[in-house]
């Protein structure tokens, strides 16, 4: 496993900081943003990099919990771009689990301290993104 997070751990942490800036991106600015090139550029610009990161895991479950957490993240931006805020939700608790247990694992195969408070400062905001909190949503 450590030969694969040499090789692909940073990957993984790109992709979660891309979608936790694009999450906070949408909180801040509601939906006054480009949903469609805003949302999905950094996702796009990583997509081929996390895709061989999964491909090329070798634990088969591990590698199907990162398929689900970056399906989870891809699924959370398409809702909100459809503004299917039910969907959004649901998506981003899956995103939410994963992203637990991927920034875990990432903490184990890193030495470096500025590194691991790196990568405890991703999940440390726990406040509800600003679109989950939306009395006015429409039915998913």
């Amino acid at each position: 496993l450590g030969i694969w997070h040499r090789a692909h751990g940073d990957a993984v942490k790109q992709w979660i900081e891309n979608h936790e800036r694009v999450l906070k991106q949408v909180s801040d600015g509601g939906m006054a943003i480009d949903l469609s090139a805003d949302l999905t550029a950094g996702h796009e610009r990583l997509g081929s990099d996390i895709d061989d990161a999964i491909a090329n895991h070798p634990a088969p479950q591990m590698r199907a919990q990162l398929s689900a957490l970056v399906l989870a993240s891809r699924n959370t931006i398409d809702s909100l771009r459809r503004s299917n805020w039910t969907n959004a939700e649901k998506e981003h608790i899956a995103y939410l689990e994963y992203r637990d247990i991927w920034l875990d694992r990432l903490r184990q195969f890193t030495t470096a301290e500025s590194q691991v408070k790196d990568l405890r400062s991703i999940g440390a905001n726990a406040t509800t993104p600003g679109w989950l909190d939306r009395d006015d949503s429409p039915p998913g």
